[in-house]
């Protein structure tokens, strides 16, 4: 598997395990946080929904430019959506709720960047 490929692997399981225990440890993240269990819950199911979708491509022999446009646009709007929580709930957040939501955003800011750098390599056909 070439470097590149790699990537949507990554994606897709970060977001799985992100997604799966967020919603296992949501009550608890509610205090480690300082967020609403909406807002916890919200995260989990985006994540879980993401997995799925980047895992899909992941797996796939052709992926069309399309779908990796997609996927990459996912990644920065969750990004922008991770920003806005930390935007509307700022004063009631802990240092670690801020600090995770923060780095979530960065971290799929990151995703989005390689994976919209390697959009071409990432619809060829695969062997």
């Amino acid at each position: 598997m070439k470097g590149y490929n790699k990537i949507l692997w990554i994606d897709g399981f970060s977001a799985a395990i992100a997604g799966t225990l967020t919603l296992i440890l949501h009550q608890f993240l509610v205090t480690i946080y300082g967020l609403p269990k909406s807002i916890i819950l919200l995260i989990a199911i985006v994540n879980l929904i993401y997995a799925i979708y980047a895992l899909f491509l992941a797996q796939n022999k052709t992926r069309s430019l399309l779908a990796v446009t997609t996927l990459v646009m996912g990644n920065s709007l969750w990004a922008i959506c991770c920003m806005l929580i930390v935007k509307t709930h700022f004063t009631d957040m802990t240092n670690i709720g801020l600090l995770v939501i923060i780095a979530e955003s960065i971290y799929v800011t990151g995703l989005a960047f390689f994976e919209w750098k390697w959009r071409h390599k990432l619809t060829k056909h695969l062997t």
